[in-house]
């Protein structure tokens, strides 16, 4: 489980000014999923992989 102060700052690193994803995570089984454009991101040893390189596409929602 990921601090929740940690969760109120973290955001998906695909937000950028031409795309939908306004980056809100939550956490699901295998990591931390984009709730707008479906990136699973790793979380290994407790840490989030916050790389987009790393980030599964079309994770499970």
């Amino acid at each position: 489980m990921i601090d929740t102060r940690l969760m109120d700052i973290l955001c998906c690193p695909a937000v950028d000014g031409g795309r939908p994803c306004r980056g809100e995570l939550r956490e699901a089984p295998g990591g931390l999923l984009c709730a707008d454009c479906g990136r699973l991101y790793p979380v290994e040893d407790g840490i989030p992989v916050m790389l987009q390189d790393r980030a599964v596409q079309g994770g499970a929602k």
